[in-house]
């Protein structure tokens, strides 16, 4: 919501903002893609606020924490570790496996959660998660043995090859942020 006074009048611009999330689910259920001309800005707002916050490596991110209106509005929320659920399967859906299991993350773990984040933006589901709701252990398993979700023919062959280099098991094979940042700058 904006206000501003004229005329000794309050006006009053109430601007609905939805979530990247909420944007996908309608999506989906609307049966149509995402446009990318949508993502590309959001990923790059996601990496210009981690790269100017210092923002913990172990923050929750996800596509719940990128909020967007009309444009050319983007807010990015993050979440600190302090903040996260206890139940580490709750947030097995974006984090990486060196968060997970604390085994020294740095900005690569973002690298991550952003490949993760472009992934649901080409396939309207996330790329970790249990479809059937039977087993919640699903994607926490599938995120600690590595095992990479194929990726959606959908969308540019742009964002395929950002997902495909963002969404690597091995830390030290996975781009950098700073190389995720060019990707971005550059399109």
């Amino acid at each position: 919501m904006a206000r501003f006074e004229e005329d000794n009048h309050w006006i009053l611009v109430d601007i609905p903002v939805r979530s990247l999330r909420d944007i996908i689910q309608e999506t989906r259920n609307a049966g149509t893609q995402l446009p990318q001309a949508m993502v590309w800005p959001a990923l790059k707002a996601l990496v210009t606020h981690l790269t100017s916050n210092q923002v913990p490596f172990t923050a929750h991110l996800s596509t719940d924490c990128i909020k967007m209106a009309a444009k050319p509005y983007i807010e990015i929320t993050d979440k600190s570790d302090s903040e996260m659920p206890v139940d580490p399967t709750a947030n097995a859906t974006y984090e990486a496996l060196e968060v997970l299991t604390q085994a020294d993350p740095d900005s690569k773990a973002f690298v991550w959660s952003i490949g993760c984040i472009a992934y649901e933006c080409l396939a309207l589901e996330p790329a970790f998660y249990d479809p059937t709701g039977t087993n919640p252990f699903a994607a926490f398993q599938n995120v600690m043995t590595g095992v990479i979700p194929s990726i959606p023919t959908t969308g540019s062959a742009e964002l395929h090859d950002l997902v495909a280099k963002c969404l690597v098991a091995n830390k030290d094979d996975r781009i950098s942020l700073d190389d995720l940042q060019n990707m971005l700058n550059n399109h």
